[in-house]
């Protein structure tokens, strides 16, 4: 995807350039800044509270036990 973005930079329309870039800028920063720093940062602040969903499945449990 970033390189279909990069082969758009490389075209002749402004418009086009100018979305290549913004998506591969975009896909630059999800990559390298949120699921590398952001999301881990996030999960420790967060601590237990993090895992919510596995408290909901442990409910589940006993409902369908009944």
């Amino acid at each position: 995807m970033t390189s279909a973005s990069f082969l758009a930079i490389a075209g002749n329309s402004d418009q086009s350039r100018q979305l290549g870039f913004t998506v591969a800028f975009a896909i630059f920063l999800d990559t390298f800044f949120v699921r590398t720093l952001l999301v881990p940062s996030i999960a420790v602040l967060l601590g237990r509270w993090n895992w919510w969903p596995s408290k909901l499945s442990g409910r589940a449990d006993r409902l369908s036990e009944t």
